[in-house]
């Protein structure tokens, strides 16, 4: 086993050199190791501080905090033992110029005996400081370790298994009785661990559920751990609401997110290697070790961690649960339907009935999401993107009727000898006369000939089939709606505002807010798809008996079911 064979060979080697080296030698080198385990983390603190704006993060993961504490202790234990050394010549020297041979030989006997006791102390010493080390660091790296081919290499493969021996032998109290880690370290560990070990899509689910997250995703380094909503969705066909989380950016450093996502093993080394993950770890550890034992920052923080197990066991936050509007609510159109016709008893009209159809088939696709008081009372709606339908819309006319030239059905006409932007310019022009005029005239004309162009193509498809720009969106509306690609992300919500109110009755302050459309696709104003339009200062809410939340515009209801 590992732990003995260390152990053994520190007490070989410590032993062998104490006692050559003799015991006043030794007693000033022990007294410099036990300093140095005392105050190396005070220096290692302070070089830390100086190091980090000097060694980048990304290079060097964790070695910045670990070295210079490392460095602080070698330090300490050399400068003493050089001491031990220089103290131990003195008192030779001295001892020679009064003593006889007999007595100098008598000396230096007890001095080696003297060196041995004290290097077999120096080895207790640095063997309990080996194993406080393993015990310390091994209970945060052994949860996350992967055995066999592929799995943990080299120093952290060995940390391991010692962690793992460590706990077959007589040491174990030993190394705990000199483990100072705060008890809410250990309590953070195992709530990310209970996360990290189900990658489930009801842990996924929930994840994206739990109200202490959602003013979350508007922090930035948040989004870096959770990566580019749009490649995710698109990679994730089956849930509409988790297109905001993870992907696989250009570089191919992917997201902690895309990671813990995979089925793929993953080793500690690989979380390491993100440069986001080691940014955060480092920044969310100096907070952690702020936090004073029994302070109210440090009952808030279990108080949480506590709420967010029992919400992943349970599916209910106790923490955030006093107010029972906040939670995901998804738009349920049969029963705002129902809802709503027992507004309109005096319809008399069909086209009136389709009107109250119309919008609410606008809203099919619609959720909303609700924070807690304690992050601002903020109600934010997402629902249909126009801009994905038209550009999909766009590309198809993009390809039809660039065929249609091809196969000679039609003449692309010149426009002045301009070719999408890009024409030749005389040798040295731009050195001449500069580049800003000339680079805004050509953007201005490649703007202009895009417009041009999409109006052709518009003009050429309702030529060849009456209202047939008007079938596509209708078509690709359907496709996407079916295929669960109909969805703003969570940072482009198409009502946003804030909710007040206790119990079961509320009031919604909300504005809704417009997608932005490029130029071409604001040509489609008039046939694309109609969105939906979530505004009032003082709108009524409601949570009927059943817990579903009702929003009333008018005589139309809004049914929303908690999901």
């Amino acid at each position: 086993m590992w732990i003995y064979l260390l152990i053994g060979l520190l007490f070989l080697i410590l032993a062998v050199e104490g006692y050559f080296k003799g015991g006043v030698n030794g007693v000033i080198t022990l007294l410099g190791v036990i300093i140095a385990i005392n105050f190396s983390g005070a220096f290692g603190g302070f070089a830390y501080g100086w190091l980090a704006d000097k060694w980048p993060i990304g290079d060097f993961p964790f070695w910045h905090r670990v070295v210079p504490t490392v460095a602080g202790f070698i330090t300490i234990a050399l400068l003493f033992a050089i001491a031990g050394l220089v103290v131990s010549i003195i008192i030779r020297k001295r001892l020679a110029d009064r003593w006889d041979e007999f007595q100098i030989d008598s000396y230096k006997r007890m001095n080696r005996k003297f060196g041995l006791c004290t290097g077999l102390i120096t080895a207790t010493v640095y063997s309990v400081l080996m194993l406080a080390i393993i015990y310390r660091l091994g209970n945060f790296t052994v949860p996350l370790h992967q055995p066999g081919e592929g799995g943990d290499e080299g120093m952290l493969a060995m940390l391991n298994e010692s962690r793992v021996q460590l706990d077959d032998t007589p040491f174990l109290k030993v190394a705990a009785a000199y483990d100072n880690t705060p008890e809410l370290h250990y309590e953070v560990r195992d709530a990310l661990l209970m996360i990290w070990n189900d990658r489930g899509k009801e842990m996924q689910d929930l994840m994206n559920a739990y109200p202490g997250f959602y003013a979350l995703r508007g922090d930035s380094e948040i989004k870096a751990l959770i990566g580019d909503s749009e490649d995710d969705s698109s990679d994730d066909s089956s849930s509409d609401f988790e297109d905001d989380t993870g992907s696989t950016d250009d570089s191919g450093d992917e997201s902690l997110y895309q990671m813990w996502k995979s089925e793929d093993s993953l080793t500690l080394e690989n979380i390491l290697s993100n440069s986001d993950v080691v940014s955060a770890v480092n920044n969310r550890y100096e907070e952690l070790k702020s936090i004073e034992p029994g302070s109210e920052e440090a009952k808030k923080l279990r108080a949480f961690i506590e709420d967010l197990g029992d919400f992943l066991k349970t599916g209910r936050s106790k923490l955030y649960g006093s107010d029972d509007i906040v939670g995901r609510w998804n738009f349920a159109k049969n029963a705002s339907l129902r809802a709503t016709k027992k507004n309109y008893v005096d319809v008399s009209s069909a086209e009136e009935m389709r009107e109250i159809g119309d919008r609410m088939d606008r809203m099919d696709g619609v959720w909303a999401k609700a924070w807690p008081k304690v992050d601002g009372s903020v109600v934010r709606f997402y629902g249909r993107s126009q801009k994905e339908v038209l550009e999909e819309v766009l590309k198809a006319l993009e390809k039809g009727y660039q065929e249609a030239i091809d196969n000679g059905e039609i003449e692309e006409e010149e426009d002045g000898g301009y070719d999408d932007g890009n024409y030749s310019q005389p040798v040295g022009f731009n050195e001449t006369y500069g580049e800003g005029e000339e680079e805004n005239d050509n953007s201005e004309q490649e703007k202009k000939a895009k417009l041009e162009r999409t109006k052709k193509m518009m003009d050429w498809a309702n030529s060849k089939m009456p209202g047939m720009v008007d079938s596509m969106i209708a078509i690709q509306t359907f496709m996407m709606e079916t295929e669960g690609f109909f969805s703003r992300t969570e940072e482009d919500p198409v009502s946003e505002g804030s909710w007040s109110g206790t119990g079961s009755l509320f009031r919604l302050k909300m504005e809704g807010s417009e997608e932005k459309l490029s130029d071409e696709l604001l040509l489609f104003y008039r046939q694309r798809p109609k969105g939906i339009s979530l505004n009032g200062e003082n709108v009524r809410a409601n949570l009927n008996e059943e817990g579903r939340l009702h929003i009333h515009f008018g005589r139309d209801v809004l049914v929303f079911t908690r999901f």
